[in-house]
């Protein structure tokens, strides 16, 4: 098949599509041109049923001869060489690719801005069906522009049905937030003109902390601010010093754009929980999470910055700068390199020495083995005079547990060079008790009596003591009149005599028990 090259509406379309794929990137894309306007006031309003947003700002403003190229792709006033590329940007938009591609989704874009010095409104109308042309008006108070997008997502109406408007409205909230707290000196508010309700709303702060605090009024100022640079790159933190049940405290930026990366958030994480894992702290036994603001700022040739929905994936040139930077403020912050010096000040060189193995990350530890006298006393009749590899560590009247070294068979196997990082976890060993005869016998609660020889009330002794042990005639004849009555039960089948021989079996056996009463009273006298 022979090779043909797209048309140009094709392009466009299949680069919109891609470029602003939902509505809180389209939010997002309008917002950043306000921010690069340098408005101190941004205020958003979102209807999902028409699919309307509209973006009005108290910016710079967009004069006359600007108005003629907006909209048009790869226009833009905020990069125009390689060069300037290369160095960090200080705006958010520099492709030139964003409007075009809004404009491109939609039924028609209007854009209304008046400049600073100027008393004139300009207005423009851009579309499919729509001639687009610059008209005049007086009818804007103050300076400033306004964009409303009419029918967002009207060339792909299998995306749009799809839209979900609580977890849309969720997604434009949350993306919102994030410009929020990198702009505090920017007021923002998000409407919904569907409902007409307030969904959010922040002032002007004087910083972060402040912006922060607008968002999550839950969260004291307890912040710390931290700033480390190296090679072109440098981080700003910001950290708190309580902990969170969730990562919704965490907000990463490269250059002021917020940024999405696992791969910063665990390494964070594993410098706290390093910090508080020998201390049993909460944020390793019940799963808390830091809470802070990380901002990065480094030239644009070495980031790269995938655009999403509502945060963006990024990756760097090098890692092992950002990394080292991140270890640098981190350690600086939770105190990591001054604990480590109190540390080794706090043991003698013996004492470190012997507790600490050469095995980088273990600790060294020693097996022991309780033991009682009586295998004391053996064990050293038998040992002695000869070589043995046990060496004693305490004798048994300084010792109190009566612990002996068990020697290592493998420690001459391994070889200096040979040991390997380990890491592993040393616990307690349980207690081992050893249950010992006691050399005074207890004495006897009770009487010991012999049951054949006779005893008399003469003696002393209780009468639950005294009893009478029936010959085997007595016993027989117990027998026989218990398997009558057995048997008789079997054969009769008549109730009546059944019941005349359980009464007559009560009345013999109270008999049996008054002939014995009887025979013990005679023994007695």
């Amino acid at each position: 098949m022979e090779l043909k090259r797209l048309n140009s509406d094709v392009i466009s379309k299949i680069r919109s599509s891609f470029n602003v794929s939902n509505v809180a990137q389209c939010v997002f894309e309008l917002i950043c041109n306000s921010l690069d306007a340098k408005a101190s006031s941004v205020a958003v309003r979102v209807n999902l049923i028409s699919f309307k947003i509209q973006i009005a700002d108290n910016g710079e403003g967009i004069t006359k001869g600007n108005m003629e190229l907006i909209g048009l792709r790869y226009m833009t006033n905020k990069c125009r060489t390689l060069k300037e590329f290369q160095k960090q940007l200080n705006t958010y938009g520099y492709r030139g690719e964003s409007l075009a591609s809004i404009i491109e989704n939609s039924i028609k874009v209007s854009i209304s801005s008046r400049s600073t010095g100027s008393s004139e409104t300009f207005i423009k109308t851009m579309g499919k069906d729509v001639n687009i042309e610059v008209k005049t008006t007086k009818f804007r108070p103050s300076i400033g522009t306004t964009v409303t997008v009419f029918g967002f997502m009207s060339n792909i109406p299998v995306r749009q049905k799809r839209v979900i408007d609580e977890i849309e409205l969720e997604g434009v909230k949350k993306c919102l937030e994030n410009l929020i707290i990198i702009n505090p000196m920017t007021s923002f508010s998000l409407r919904n003109d569907a409902t007409g309700l307030l969904l959010l709303k922040s002032p002007k702060n004087a910083d972060i902390i402040g912006s922060f605090r607008s968002l999550h009024q839950d969260i004291n100022d307890s912040f710390e601010l931290l700033k480390v640079s190296k090679h072109k790159v440098t981080i700003e933190g910001l950290f708190h010093k309580d902990f969170s049940l969730s990562k919704k405290y965490q907000y990463i930026y490269v250059n002021k754009r917020p940024v999405n990366s696992p791969k910063l958030q665990n390494h964070i994480l594993k410098l706290f929980q390093k910090k508080y894992f020998a201390q049993n702290h909460p944020i390793y036994e019940t799963k808390k999470y830091p809470m802070y603001v990380f901002h990065i700022r480094c030239p644009s040739s070495i980031v790269d910055i995938l655009s999403n929905s509502i945060k963006s994936e990024v990756e760097f040139q090098s890692w092992d700068v950002i990394m080292a930077c991140t270890d640098k403020i981190l350690n600086t912050f939770l105190g990591l390199n001054e604990q480590k010096i109190e540390k080794m000040s706090l043991y003698s060189p013996e004492e470190v020495s012997c507790g600490v193995s050469k095995v980088f990350g273990a600790v060294q530890g020693r097996a022991f083995k309780r033991k009682s006298d009586e295998a004391f006393e053996k064990e050293n009749n038998v040992e002695k005079g000869k070589n043995s590899k046990t060496e004693k560590v305490l004798s048994p009247g300084t010792d109190p547990t009566q612990a002996y070294e068990i020697y290592d068979s493998g420690k001459d196997l391994v070889k200096p060079s040979e040991h390997k990082k380990i890491v592993s976890i040393l616990r307690k060993p349980l207690e081992i008790k050893v249950n010992r005869e006691s050399k005074i016998k207890k004495q006897k609660s009770y009487i010991e009596t012999d049951l054949n020889q006779p005893y008399h009330t003469s003696e002393g002794l209780d009468k639950e003591f005294l009893y009478s042990k029936p010959n085997s005639n007595e016993i027989q004849g117990k027998n026989f009149l218990l398997d009558k009555f057995l048997r008789s039960a079997q054969i009769s089948n008549d109730l009546d005599q059944v019941l005349k021989l359980v009464i007559l079996m009560s009345v013999l056996k109270r008999s049996w028990n008054r002939i014995l009463l009887l025979k013990k009273t005679l023994k007695i006298i």
